[in-house]
């Protein structure tokens, strides 16, 4: 059986992508899942949006400095080289921040991630989650 929780890090699909992440260097691959959430015009699939729940709680942690619900290797990926775009440490401007917003609106809005958390027992606490998440980004 997967992982399976409320919290954007703490599911199967999550967790691959954390490891995708810090086999990467710098960030355009960070950024991957929160543009195939903007560009997709059809169903968004849960896998998709987990990964891009992953990116934007990383990109808000960042930006705010709080790394309290970041994973470790997460965090030693965006301080070490490996996290780093051509020797440079990442920067994530006001367009990220934009585009973060704008894929977890979509997310929360209309996808099967929402339509699986909403047939659970947990949908207000995940729903409670993502509005945090959302707060955290209008303070980035």
């Amino acid at each position: 059986m997967g992982a399976w929780a409320v919290g954007n890090f703490e599911n199967d699909d999550a967790l691959d992508w954390v490891s995708d992440i810090i086999e990467s260097s710098g960030i355009e691959k960070l950024l991957f899942p929160i543009n195939s959430v903007l560009s997709n015009q059809e169903y968004l699939e849960s896998s998709i949006c987990s990964e891009a729940l992953v990116s934007i709680e990383i990109i808000s942690a960042y930006k705010n400095a709080d790394f309290s619900n970041v994973p470790e290797e997460v965090k030693i990926w965006l301080s070490t080289k490996k996290g780093f775009l051509f020797g440079k440490k990442p920067e994530f401007t006001s367009t990220h921040i934009k585009l973060a917003k704008q894929a977890l609106e979509k997310i929360t809005s209309s996808s099967e991630l929402k339509e699986l958390w909403k047939d659970s027992e947990h949908f207000e606490e995940w729903c409670g989650i993502q509005n945090k998440l959302g707060q955290s980004l209008e303070n980035a």
